[in-house]
């Protein structure tokens, strides 16, 4: 056999090889996984959720700290979680107003929307969340935070 004809050969069977493996690889990534080993998986990798919101960009969203999660679980308290729209009921600025900094907590990452003054206090921009998150976002924004950091509702 010419050295060509073997090279060929071989060169077709690493090819069969590698395909194989390519797909036993995607095979194994299809399998659904079990939710709590995605959510572990997703905690110790600090894999963010991703969201676009009205204004077309896509934004991530982290997991939260320790001091954030506190509050966010004292905001969870004071606002209605369930029906996003009863915040924005007449006399319900408070409630109104605690939501925008709950979700002011999801983009802390991006100084522009939310970020925390040098006495630790929250500063978010309302009506960068009044012009970009629709009640049905802010519904989906709230439950992302919950599911990132293994919070039950």
């Amino acid at each position: 056999m010419s050295k060509t004809v073997q090279e060929a050969m071989h060169s077709k069977e690493m090819n069969e090889a590698a395909l194989q493996r390519i797909k036993a690889e995607s095979a194994e990534e299809e399998l659904p996984k079990d939710k709590d080993v995605r959510i572990s998986e997703r905690v110790w990798f600090e894999e963010d959720e991703e969201i676009m919101l009205r204004n077309g960009k896509l934004y991530r969203i982290p997991p939260m700290t320790f001091g954030d999660t506190r509050e966010f679980m004292q905001y969870l308290k004071t606002v209605n979680v369930g029906e996003i729209i009863l915040n924005f009921a007449p006399g319900q600025e408070a409630k109104e107003k605690k939501l925008h900094d709950i979700l002011g907590l999801a983009f802390q990452v991006y100084p522009e929307i939310a970020f925390r003054n040098k006495d630790g206090n929250l500063v978010v921009d309302h009506s960068f969340i009044d012009r970009n998150v629709d009640l049905r976002m802010a519904k989906h924004i709230l439950e992302i935070m919950m599911d990132l950091n293994g919070l039950k509702k």
